[in-house]
Order: C-alpha cells, then sequence, then structure tokens
C-alpha cells in the first residue's frame, strides 16, 4: 500500500467539523482515545459524545496558550508534549513566581465550569498534541455525564516533572490548577493547518522526542511576524474608518448563538476593494487572496475553524477580537498603521496568489467520494490556476486543452516533514504529482538514491500511463514540500477527452493535420464583454496543410486579434518553412484554380466566386504577414521578387475581374513599402569599441551624430582588430555576414601568416578562449565586455594572452557619479536599452535559440548586443564599488546604485534593474562586510524588498506576475526569456511523426509575442528631472568602462577590506 498520507485517520476525523463526521470518523477516534489511560474506564456514552464534539490541536513549542487572568473557552487534554505553567502571587509586598512542568494525560480547563478566570499562564515547553472541547460542549456533557466527566477531571494522571522554586501556591494555586484549561492563542505560532488526504494511507504521528515539524509556508516565505503586523494594522484602520464592519452576529438555527466582534466575509472583501487603490487590487479574488494569507497564518480565524476564506456571509475576526482585548482604536496605534498602510499592502500583494491557489486547490479535496465530481471551480479560479501550470517545467510540453482541463481538477498536497515517504517502488499508482515547492529523492530497490526530482519536476506519471506498479520509492528531502496532484481517474478521463476533442485529418492513409477543440474569447457588444466560442486550433501537421487550414478558417476579411493561430504561424514559420518555402507555396494558392473567361460567368459564377475568394485571401494573408514580420519581411531578397510575381498576376486577374481590385491595392501597398524601406535603408558600418558595436561616423559640420541607434543588418560593414599571440594587430573592414573562415584568410594576408591550420577566437580578460567555427558569422557582435579577437595556428592557442588594456579601468568614476542624479542615469540607462531592445527583430530569438548555424546568411547581432549590455551593467557596477577605497564614498556609491535599482523598476526597465541589483550582489561586493554594515537600516531594507523582486523560486514566479501587470513600455528580463525558449526546445520535438509540433509554435509564438508587446509604445524621450548635467549623463552611460574579470574584482575587494584572518 502506498503511503500518500501524512496524518492518521483519527486525526483526520478529528479535524472535520462535527456535523460532517460520520460513524466511520467517529470509531476511528473511539479506538484511539480508548487507548489512553484517562479514558479507559469512561462510560462509552460518554467517550462518544467527547468523539463527536472535540478537535485536535498541534501546536509548537513557545505557544502561549492563555494567560493568568484570562477567562476560559475551551477545556483541553494533553495527549503528548510539555507544558509550562506559571502563576503569580505578591508574597511580603513582592511578586513571586512559582513553575512547574507537565506532561501527557493531564487536562486543563476544569475553570470553565465555575465561570473563574485561569489562575496560571500555559506555554508550550515543546511540540505538543491536545484534544480541545469548547466550552457550551464542555458544560452539556457536565449535564448529561456529570459522575463520568468528574472522573476524567478530577484524575490524577499529571507528573510533575520539573520544580523551579520552594514554594507552590496553595489549593486554588499550582498543584490544582493542571485541570484547568488553555484556549486563548495570544501568540498563534506555527499553528499547522491541514487538507484530509485518501482514506487508509497513513503514518504514525511525530514522537515528543523527535524534531518538531514546521508548519506549511507561503511559497513567498514572508514571516509570521510580518502577517500578524499586516493583520493589526488592517484591524486598526477598520476600527478608525469603519468601525461597524466588526460587530456582535447572531446566528440562527437549532443551535442559535451569539458571536462576538465578527465580520463577514464578502463585507472584508468589498472594504479591502475600497480602501485600495485600483491598480493594486484588480479583482475580487485578489482581496480574497489577501484574507486568505491572513487566515492560514492565524492572523485571523473562521468562527467554526474553517480554514478557507470564502466572499460570503461566513463569519470572520481578527485574533486580538478573539482574545477579547482592546476593541477601541488608540490613536498612537492609528498614526502606526496608517504609515504601515502601503507597505501591509505591498506585502499582502505579493503572497495573495499563493495564498489564492492553494485556497482554490483545496476545493477538489472536499468532502469527495469515487465517482463524483470534485465541487466546481468558478471560470476566474480556473483562469488563476491555468496562468500558473503555464509557467509549471512538467507541463510544458502539454497542449494548452490538457492545461485547462488540469486546472479543473489539480488538488494540492503538503508534506510538513522531510524524511517522508510518499511511494514506495511496487505500490500501485494512484496520483500523478507535480513539485511546487521544495524537492524529493527517487530511490530503486540495490541502487539507492539514483536522482533528485526539483521544483517544475513530476513523478508517478508511468505507472499511470502503463497501468504499471511504481517503478521507484519517492521520499521527500525536506520540510513544508507542497505537489500538485492528478488522482488516476481524473488522469485517464483528461487523456479519454484530449482524444475526443482531436481531428485527425488523412492522406492516403497518414496523418497530415491534427486539429484539437479549444475555447476563444470572443469580443461581443454584450455587457459581459466577451464569450466563449469554439474552434478548432492545430496541434501538428505538415507545412502546407497548416497553411491550406489557416488561409480556409483565418483569412475571411477580418484578422481575430484574440485568436493568435494565424500570428503562431507567422511568428514561427522560419523554423519548419523557410521564406521562400512559404512564398512559393502562396503563389501555388494563388494559382490552384483558373478563372472563367468572362463569357462562361454565367455557367461557372459560383466555382468562379470561390476562386477570386482563395485569391482575396493571399492578398489578406501577405498584407497581415509583412504587419506581422515588420522589418524582416522587408529585408528578405525571397519576399521581393514574390511581391514583384503576385502583383503582376493580380494587375492581370483584375483587369478580367474587377471585384480583386481591393486585393490588387493591399498587394502593392505592400509591394510599395517593401521599395521605400530599400531606399530609406542605408549601410551602416561599424566599429568594436569597448562598448561593442558602435556606428563608427566621420564628425559631421556641427559635431553630432543621429540620436537613435540603427539595427545592425546584414549588409553592414564592421571595423574591427585582429590581434597575433605578440599583440601586434591588423584592422580589417568586412561585412557582418562574413564568416570566420573568410576573417581568417583576409588577417593572414595582411599579417602575413604562414600555417593552414589558422583559428580565428575571442580571448577574454580572463584568459579563457573562444573558438569560432569556420562558419559562424557575424562573430563581431558576440565578444565579452573586454574581449578581443585574435588569430593564431590551432596547436599555439595556449600562447594567446589577454592585452594589459583588458583589465579594464584602475580607477572609478565616482567623483563623476556624485555629481548626477540617480533618476536621470537611470532614465538615460532605459533610452539607451530600449533603443538595443528595439533594433531586435524577433526572429533573432529563434536564430539563437534553434542555433544560428541553421539558418544560413540571417544574424543576431542584435540580440547579442542586447545580451552584452546586461553584463556591461552589473560589471559597471560591482567595479564602481571596488574601485572605491574609501569606506564612506563605498556607502554613499551603494546607496546611489540602490536608488537607480529603483528608479529603473519605476521606469519598468526590468533588464537594468535586475543587471544592477546582480552587480550589487556580485560576491566582491557581498563580502564587504564593513560596508555593508556601515549602510543604513532604511536602504538595507530597500535592498531586501528588491532581491525579493529577484526570488528564482518556482520558476521566477514573482518576476513573472510583476512583468504580467506592466505596461508598454516595458524592458523585460533578457537572459530569462532566453532561458524559457530554450526550455520550450529542449522539452518539446519539433517534430512527431513527419508532422510539425505545433504546440511548441504555439508556446514560442507566446513568448514572443511578450517582446512584441513590451516595445508597442515608446518611450518618453525628455528627461522629467530637472538637472542640467543630461548630455554629460547621456553619454556616461553609454560609454561604460567595467572589469568583467571576477578574480581581478575579488583582488580588488580583499584589497579594499583584507579578508578577516583566523
Amino acid at each position: 500500500m502506498s503511503n500518500d498520507g501524512d496524518y492518521p485517520d483519527w486525526i483526520f476525523a478529528l479535524d472535520k467539523l462535527p456535523n460532517e463526521r460520520n460513524q466511520r470518523d467517529l470509531h476511528a477516534i473511539f479506538l484511539r482515545l480508548q487507548k489512553l489511560d484517562a479514558f479507559t474506564n469512561l462510560p462509552s456514552s460518554l467517550l462518544l459524545q467527547i468523539c463527536q464534539c472535540a478537535f485536535y490541536e498541534e501546536l509548537d513549542e513557545d505557544v502561549v496558550l492563555f494567560r493568568q487572568g484570562d477567562h476560559g473557552h475551551n477545556w483541553y487534554f494533553l495527549i503528548s508534549g510539555k507544558l509550562t505553567c506559571t502563576s503569580s502571587e505578591i508574597r511580603n509586598q513582592k511578586k513571586v513566581f512559582h513553575t512547574k512542568v507537565l506532561t501527557g494525560g493531564c487536562n486543563l480547563g476544569q475553570c470553565l465550569l465555575d465561570h473563574r478566570a485561569h489562575p496560571i499562564t500555559v506555554v508550550t515547553k515543546e511540540w505538543c498534541e491536545l484534544l480541545r472541547v469548547e466550552k457550551g460542549d464542555l458544560a452539556r456533557l457536565w449535564e448529561k455525564n456529570q459522575a463520568g466527566l468528574e472522573k476524567l477531571l478530577g484524575s490524577k494522571s499529571v507528573e510533575i516533572l520539573e520544580d523551579s522554586h520552594n514554594g507552590y501556591p496553595s489549593q486554588n494555586g499550582l498543584n490544582a490548577i493542571w485541570q484547568r484549561s488553555p484556549d486563548k492563542h495570544l501568540i498563534v505560532k506555527n499553528q499547522r493547518s491541514r487538507s484530509p488526504s485518501p482514506q487508509g494511507k497513513s503514518r504514525s504521528p511525530r514522537k515528543p522526542s523527535e524534531k518538531k515539524r514546521a508548519s506549511p509556508s507561503p511559497s513567498i516565505k514572508m514571516s509570521i511576524k510580518k502577517l500578524h503586523h499586516a493583520g493589526f494594522v488592517l484591524r486598526t484602520l477598520i476600527l478608525d474608518r469603519t468601525p461597524s464592519l466588526i460587530r456582535d452576529h447572531r446566528v440562527a438555527g437549532a443551535g442559535s448563538r451569539t458571536y462576538r466582534r465578527c465580520m463577514i466575509g464578502s463585507e472584508m472583501v468589498d472594504w479591502i476593494l475600497q480602501q485600495s487603490p485600483p491598480s493594486l487590487i484588480k479583482c475580487r479574488l485578489h482581496a480574497v487572496g489577501m484574507w486568505q494569507a491572513l487566515l492560514e497564518e492565524g492572523a485571523l480565524s473562521h468562527v467554526g475553524r474553517e480554514l478557507p476564506f470564502a466572499d460570503n456571509r461566513q463569519l470572520y475576526r481578527f485574533q486580538e477580537d478573539h482574545l477579547g482585548l482592546e476593541s477601541q482604536s488608540n490613536p498612537v496605534e492609528v498614526q502606526r498603521a496608517e504609515e504601515d498602510w502601503a507597505e501591509t499592502l505591498e506585502l499582502l500583494t505579493k503572497i495573495c496568489s499563493d495564498a489564492l491557489m492553494r485556497l482554490i486547490l483545496v476545493k477538489p479535496s472536499k468532502i469527495r467520494t469515487w465517482g463524483q465530481q470534485p465541487d466546481k471551480r468558478e471560470v476566474d479560479e480556473l483562469e488563476i490556476v491555468y496562468e500558473e501550470l503555464l509557467h509549471i517545467k512538467a507541463l510544458a510540453h502539454l497542449s494548452k486543452m490538457v492545461k485547462r482541463e488540469l486546472a479543473k481538477v489539480l488538488m494540492i498536497q503538503t508534506v510538513a516533514k522531510g524524511g517522508t515517504t510518499i511511494f514506495h517502488q511496487g505500490d500501485e499508482g494512484h496520483s500523478w504529482y507535480i513539485i511546487l515547492h521544495g524537492s524529493v529523492s527517487v530511490i530503486k530497490y540495490g541502487q539507492g538514491v539514483v536522482c533528485v526530482l526539483n521544483e517544475g519536476d513530476d513523478f508517478g506519471k508511468l505507472a499511470l500511463v502503463n497501468d504499471a506498479p511504481r517503478a521507484a520509492t519517492i521520499v521527500v528531502r525536506e520540510d513544508n514540500c507542497q505537489f500538485l496532484k492528478v488522482d488516476k481517474g481524473d488522469f485517464n478521463r483528461i487523456l479519454k477527452n484530449v482524444e475526443a476533442n482531436t481531428v485527425r485529418l488523412k492522406e492516403h492513409g497518414k496523418d497530415v493535420l491534427v486539429l484539437q477543440t479549444v475555447l476563444i474569447d470572443k469580443r461581443t457588444n454584450s455587457p459581459a464583454g466577451s464569450s466563449k466560442v469554439q474552434r478548432y486550433s492545430v496541434m501538428a501537421g505538415i507545412p502546407e496543410k497548416i497553411l491550406e487550414y489557416l488561409m480556409e478558417t483565418r483569412i475571411d476579411g477580418n484578422i481575430d486579434e484574440v485568436d493568435t493561430l494565424l500570428e503562431d504561424f507567422l511568428l514561427t514559420h522560419i523554423i519548419f518553412m523557410p521564406v521562400s518555402k512559404l512564398c512559393k507555396s502562396l503563389l501555388n494558392h494563388y494559382h490552384s484554380e483558373c478563372l472563367s473567361a468572362p463569357a462562361q460567368n454565367n455557367i461557372n459564377a459560383a466555382n468562379d466566386d470561390f476562386i477570386l475568394a482563395k485569391k482575396k485571401k493571399v492578398a489578406s494573408f501577405v498584407d497581415f504577414w509583412s504587419t506581422v514580420a515588420g522589418s524582416s519581411f522587408n529585408e528578405s531578397a525571397a519576399v521581393g521578387d514574390f511581391l514583384e510575381t503576385l502583383s503582376l498576376d493580380a494587375q492581370e486577374d483584375t483587369r478580367a475581374h474587377p471585384e480583386l481590385q481591393d486585393s490588387l491595392t493591399k498587394i502593392k501597398r505592400t509591394l510599395d513599402r517593401l521599395r521605400r524601406d530599400d531606399e530609406c535603408t542605408q549601410s551602416h558600418t561599424w566599429e568594436v569599441r569597448k562598448q561593442g558595436l558602435c556606428e563608427f561616423r566621420r564628425p559631421s559640420s556641427d559635431g553630432t551624430g543621429s540620436k537613435q541607434r540603427a539595427p545592425v543588418r546584414v549588409h553592414d560593414e564592421a571595423i574591427f582588430r585582429v590581434f597575433c599571440a605578440d599583440h601586434t594587430y591588423t584592422t580589417l573592414r568586412t561585412s557582418v555576414s562574413t564568416a570566420v573562415k573568410q576573417i581568417i584568410n583576409s588577417a593572414s594576408e595582411k599579417m602575413s601568416l604562414g600555417g593552414h591550420d589558422l583559428v580565428l577566437c575571442e580571448v577574454k580578460s580572463c584568459g579563457e578562449r573562444v573558438t569560432f567555427r569556420s562558419d559562424d558569422i557575424c562573430v563581431t557582435s558576440r565578444l565579452s565586455c573586454n574581449g578581443y579577437i585574435f588569430v593564431s595556428p590551432r596547436e599555439h592557442l595556449d600562447a594567446l594572452t589577454p592585452l594589459p588594456s583588458q583589465d579594464g579601468p584602475e580607477e572609478g568614476t565616482i567623483t563623476i557619479l556624485e555629481t548626477m542624479d540617480s533618476r536621470e542615469i537611470a532614465h538615460q540607462l532605459t533610452l539607451y536599452d530600449f533603443e538595443l531592445f528595439k533594433c531586435i527583430h524577433e526572429s533573432e530569438l529563434i536564430y539563437s535559440n534553434f542555433g544560428r548555424h541553421n539558418f544560413p546568411g540571417c544574424i543576431t547581432a542584435n540580440l547579442d548586443l542586447f545580451i552584452r549590455r546586461f553584463n556591461e551593467i552589473q560589471y559597471w557596477v560591482a567595479t564602481e564599488l571596488v574601485l572605491a577605497t574609501n569606506i564612506q564614498k563605498r556607502v554613499l556609491l551603494l546607496k546611489k546604485f540602490l536608488k537607480i535599482a529603483l528608479h529603473c523598476r519605476e521606469l519598468n526597465n526590468v533588464n537594468a534593474f535586475f543587471a544592477v541589483m546582480m552587480g550589487i550582489n556580485n560576491t566582491a561586493v557581498t563580502r564587504l562586510a564593513q560596508t555593508w554594515d556601515k549602510l543604513p537600516a532604511k536602504f538595507k531594507k530597500v535592498h531586501t524588498e528588491l532581491e525579493a523582486v529577484m526570488d528564482p523560486t518556482r520558476n521566477h514566479r514573482t518576476y513573472r506576475l510583476w512583468i504580467a501587470k506592466l505596461s508598454p513600455p516595458t524592458i523585460p528580463f533578457m537572459p530569462l526569456l532566453l532561458k524559457d525558449l530554450t526550455f520550450i526546445h529542449d522539452g518539446n520535438k519539433n517534430y512527431f511523426d513527419g508532422l510539425v509540433n505545433f504546440e511548441k509554435m504555439h508556446l514560442i509564438a507566446s513568448s514572443i509575442r511578450m517582446v512584441k508587446y513590451s516595445r508597442s509604445e515608446p518611450y518618453a524621450a525628455e528627461s522629467t528631472s530637472l538637472v542640467k548635467n543630461v548630455p554629460e549623463i547621456r553619454e556616461y552611460v553609454r560609454h561604460l568602462q567595467v572589469i568583467d574579470n571576477q578574480k581581478l574584482l575579488n583582488q580588488h575587494s580583499n584589497r579594499i577590506e583584507p579578508p578577516k584572518t583566523v
């Protein structure tokens, strides 16, 4: 039997509400309590009643249960663990404290029956298990079973283990206190919350001697202290702004009762939406997630102890109201809460998505029996889960339809303790698991640990697919692991649904096109704004059939902006259908059938209408293609020849059929645009400098050049130096697309180098050598920040050494930086980065990802230069900090760079933000302990907050949530975008059985579309600051001097702050 669960059945039964417990649950609780000495001799009827109303509590050490003088609400029985009981009294005008330690078997709370206050303070000394009965239930038990209950309450089962004082209180003191109840959790710290696991899968409860169980925490790790402070801020502001929100509520019914100082769930959501900026909380679900996060960590509680927050009439109260603390707002506390309000909102915004995800994923696991459908998830909830699934690498290869089906059935499972076995080798497979947080070990008999799986990996699927036993044992490696889980029945149903919604078109007995039903948002004029429309999307097919299907179904006069199938094809066709092949297929489609002569129109009118429609669709397709492809469309020679031919053919057809005049106009407009682009586009000459490829210009009459950078094109020229081993060099001027083999020949000829086995390589400042392939092109754009090009015989490569000039600057520019405004530096960084970003063509992302050698004649120069700029910025930050020899200057620089990072974030320059932060976090900088110690606390807090944005867990989820909220113009974090594309490429085949895997093309197009969207709006070129030295700042940020040798950075760092000697 597999061991999927974490706790015994009796604990899960006690976790349910009393009215949800069945006979099986009561039987499990009864059997467990009978084994406890205190319950052994109780009447069965009384024990069954306790089983019906009791709850299970599990508390970590140092939890304050109640304080001396509190009025109790619960009776507790200590199952295991230790409690420290403390009381105080006045003796001889001095306060005397008495302490005892209680162990398992004692019961606390007899004072409930005579309405007395607690005479002691009780704190957990270690991890404890307790049984809890509420005050009202205890009173009813007392009325019906007084004799039996007296035996339990008066049982002498408490053993005094420790004695820290000589004196004890008398009969009303400590010796008679251990039967009295802990009930008010003044500090609810690390209290566990669980979701039931399948019955029959259990694990023995942890023994008190074991290491304490850590409680599940949100994926974005926030301290409990911060979340409880957030609860304090919310409660204080509610009491100040809307005091009527917290009030007494009477719940009618058979067991009617009044709950004091509660709030209604829906009113809580309304309040936080009204008090928050619309840009911060965009829908009710986000507000629900905020309250759920507080509920999970104990800052908020449900009157019936239900963990999921509900946006309805359910009642909740803050912990302070549960404990009966001060109910009026204090002016000092209000002022403090007002000051912390923005920070509290930011904190809750960060964690609400995780909490909301857990809240949604709990739904299917509630009261679900075999054959039942899970509780229905709302459309908005499914969309949230689906968006999360897009970022999980184990699901990257699955179609959109499968991901949407998974969103309906996925459940979340948390394993609190490391070392827990999920299942054993040979067990029957019941579930498929995806690691959401944490890691697991894969163990096989006789081999030990064969591998470790981390976040985003999955396991257990093979046993479900093959209906075979588990092939390995899975053991959790760390505490608080979270898994997404799909049951076998749901897994098989999804596979069947996928096949049922799949259509296969065959020719000659072979599949040529595979389609799948998808739901697409269709904009309407209705109040709802949109509706779901069912359409077929391409999953796989041969290129010609995919094109034919698109022409038939996606070109109907108006291009649907919501349905991205056509755009996906145009963004990715170069992978499986080169431009020349696409042009040829479009011409074939245009000429597939001949039009009738005008005299035969009456006979073949219907056929002619069909043929004319096809020709019109070709014209519409070409028009849309030119819009999507942009400059790459205009630069392609094959496209130019194709448009010339198509224009002549359309002109001839229009003479006989005027209906084609609009199509001819579209074709001519596209052709004219292409010709104008050819005329306006001038070849540029680029020179390799320390700033990469810089445009080579002779000084103009006014001494200025063009402000906007032009993209590097295939036919541009580059001027660069090629060095030999003795550091002599020659200067070459070649086309950007010149192959390495030709560069070697030119250099060899100019420098009179002998030998036939010459190689071209880059020598970096650290001494590393990167050899280029003979067919590589555009190598000048691929150099590192201080890299130089060398030519050498292959056998002498080891003799190549960097030039002294490659070490970078010896002095920093702090005197210049001190005069520059941080905001303006960030602004100028952003303007230049955006120029570089706009120069990148989307196709370069594909060339780089699929291999430049697979696309002859195509270059990635603009993408290479943008990535180089990222490295340049991060090394610039580290360089300036380690070259500042004065510690006060370093602290000023560190503060300045943190400000620059903040301003880059405000300007949506995410790429520069990450670069600056990575420069600050360079090992040569982080080791400067004296510098960091002198950094003001305010800036340390800023650094911590900025680092949280860079959190790489959950596939950089924090960053992805942030970037998704930004409006253009933005500059995304390019290294992560390239990583995503690499992951898509490596994890998905290009072809299946000779058919293009178009699901992969959908994923690639989605990433490329994000680039297009990011730069769909321009940045404001004008400076918003009032500084006067803008030209100097602009020149400075475009010519950064850096040390990109990590070893040299470390040496400078050790020189300014020598390492401590032991």
